[in-house]
């Protein structure tokens, strides 16, 4: 276990108080910030965990069943089985939850996106990462019975399954409801009110307390300090931390990152852009191959139809020249054949439509479609580059770029 300390933030208040654990969550101080002094002192914070109080009455308490197991189905569904409940949109609002239990309830915590966000801001500009954010009410332990803590004209209630609630003394009439506790006899004794433990940081209301009373076997204990014992409560508690989702706590960053974070993130960059050029470069270079390949069995299968199975069609063009005997057709196709495919390596065709050899010419007939003119231009520079002869064709546009034709030879 590390030291604590525990922030109260509330963006309505002036002041901050905050509270100093040990490592068994023994008191060790306390004191009270301003935001700009909190600004100053957070520095002296940076190795303690830190958790943050909110203001309970900017925290919804609710409940719902959902039969889903994964708490991505439940965060999904959530909102919207409490949607009558709320006086909001809920895409306006924060939903932070609880596990699911035993019976299948699951607890959570709606908070207006807005509010997160400017305690959020508050915790930034000093630099201050929490480990957790929680609604005030949730310090109390939730007992077999109602938990109440009194501190001037905040009253903080934490029922037994869990909810809560933060109010001043005028509304805990309508929302602290009794729940219904009977005895053997019939007859109502003090025994068989539920029971309701107040923590009192102050005074109470003499008509509040007499009020209660009516309805509540009262246990009061006295306390020196309301933060003070929250604080000294949170492990027992066991709160819905805020910072889940969209809010979820940000990993820190230690000052060599800071320094070279920014250069790091440019060489992976570039690191990046070098392998996606190798790929479209391969890409390309096995499109191309394939394109000859099918070029190639395209003039076999022209020449011999009767062939079904045509696997390597430059060794069977090769096997079957040598059996009809043409040494030199032979000699003539092949070297011709491959300047046409070494010229081909330096543009990118969209389609080879047709290819044929006429042996007595020693001529190719190359039809084909290309993205663009200059790239049919730069396809014959580079055959007569190789010592060939290229009388080109017609070029139309069509659909998917531009036909093009040419018939190549060996220069004599």
């Amino acid at each position: 276990m590390t030291n604590k300390i525990i922030l109260q933030l509330d963006t309505n208040q002036t002041q901050h108080p905050w509270v100093k654990l040990d490592d068994e969550g023994l008191f060790i101080e306390q004191g009270l910030f301003s935001e700009e002094k909190l600004l100053q002192n957070a520095q002296q914070w940076q190795h303690y965990e830190l958790i943050v109080i909110v203001p309970g009455a900017d925290c919804l308490s609710v409940e719902a069943s959902i039969p889903a197991k994964s708490q991505q189905q439940i965060r999904a569904a959530l909102p919207y089985s409490v949607e009558e409940q709320l006086s909001q949109p809920v895409e306006q609002l924060h939903f932070a939850i609880s596990p699911q239990n035993e019976q299948g309830q699951t607890y959570a915590i709606v908070v207006d996106n807005e509010r997160m966000e400017q305690w959020i801001k508050i915790l930034e500009r000093a630099e201050l990462s929490p480990k957790s954010i929680i609604a005030d009410y949730q310090g109390l332990c939730s007992l077999e019975h109602h938990h109440m803590l009194m501190n001037g004209r905040q009253i903080l209630v934490r029922t037994p399954n869990g909810h809560g609630f933060s109010c001043e003394p005028e509304l805990l009439d309508l929302l602290l409801k009794t729940p219904k506790v009977g005895s053997d006899d019939g007859n109502e004794t003090n025994n068989s009110k539920p029971k309701l433990l107040i923590e009192q940081a102050s005074e109470i209301d003499p008509d509040l307390l007499q009020q209660l009373e009516k309805d509540w076997q009262i246990e009061q204990v006295l306390i020196e300090d309301a933060l003070v014992f929250l604080a000294g409560s949170l492990e027992q508690s066991q709160p819905i931390n805020l910072l889940q989702h969209r809010f979820k706590r940000k990993r820190k960053t230690n000052k060599l990152w800071k320094t070279w974070g920014v250069p790091a993130i440019a060489a992976s960059i570039v690191v990046l852009m070098q392998l996606i050029t190798w790929s479209v470069d391969y890409w390309q270079l096995s499109h191309q191959k394939m394109a000859i390949l099918n070029a190639q069995k395209l003039v076999y299968k022209k020449a011999f139809p009767a062939e079904r199975r045509i696997n390597n069609p430059a060794r069977l063009m090769r096997s079957r020249l040598k059996k009809s005997g043409s040494n030199n057709a032979q000699s003539n196709f092949f070297p011709l054949l491959e300047k046409f495919n070494e010229a081909k390596t330096s543009i990118t065709l969209n389609q080879l439509t047709s290819l044929t050899y006429r042996a007595k010419n020693g001529e190719m007939n190359v039809n084909f479609i290309a993205p663009d003119l200059a790239t049919i231009e730069k396809f014959q520079t580079a055959l007569r580059n190789l010592n060939l002869e290229v009388k080109p064709g017609a070029s139309n546009a069509v659909d998917s770029g531009y036909s093009g034709q040419m018939t190549i030879k060996e220069k004599s």
